[in-house]
């Protein structure tokens, strides 16, 4: 972590310096001195994720291309709206992407604290993403899925089996991510 030194402002300063934290936890960061100086450390922000991992009766995993970027392919996944719990947003960003409703699909597990920044020319309100990430298994009479939705985002999808997936189709900023999931949910370790 890098130090900072300011002098003693106002808990309302730090918020608007840390967009989207609260006093408590902006205070956390804070190392109050005898001197009236403190220290606070610049800490990363990240914007919570979730992700799916859809699994069909065959054991064959969806991986979906995103439009517009011909070769990169990936899990149905977005951010999680204010006052969203994990599991809404997951449902919520499967049937937004790829047109399933609850009730085509099971979640067998979740796994949270996957995390990665962002190249440093993308950065925007937030430093990265920590995503939380399900293991969807859908129902055997379960349709295909349907990317013609309102805001399209993907621009083709295959079942491919786990063992199948390539780290290139990702962007090497989330590799070390996608190794993660790869190994916690399927076992396998990704070169």
């Amino acid at each position: 972590m890098v130090t900072a030194k300011f002098p003693l402002i106002p808990v309302s300063f730090l918020s608007w310096y840390n967009p989207g934290r609260d006093h408590k936890s902006l205070t956390q960061d804070i190392d109050l001195k005898e001197n009236g100086w403190f220290y606070f450390y610049l800490v990363k922000h990240y914007r919570q994720n979730v992700a799916a991992l859809i699994v069909n009766a065959k054991g064959k995993l969806l991986v979906c291309e995103r439009s517009g970027q011909d070769g990169a392919w990936q899990f149905p996944q977005g951010g999680v709206d204010k006052g969203e719990s994990l599991r809404v947003a997951m449902e919520r960003e499967v049937w937004e992407e790829v047109g399933y409703r609850p009730e085509h699909y099971s979640i067998v597990e979740k796994c949270s604290g996957y995390r990665y920044l962002y190249p440093t020319p993308e950065k925007k309100k937030y430093d990265g993403q920590e995503q939380t990430y399900f293991l969807l298994r859908l129902d055997q009479h379960a349709p295909e899925p349907d990317l013609a939705q309102k805001n399209q985002e993907f621009q083709a999808y295959s079942w491919i089996y786990p063992f199948q997936f390539e780290l290139e189709w990702a962007p090497e900023f989330k590799r070390d991510v996608f190794r993660s999931v790869m190994k916690d949910f399927f076992c396998l370790e990704l070169e």
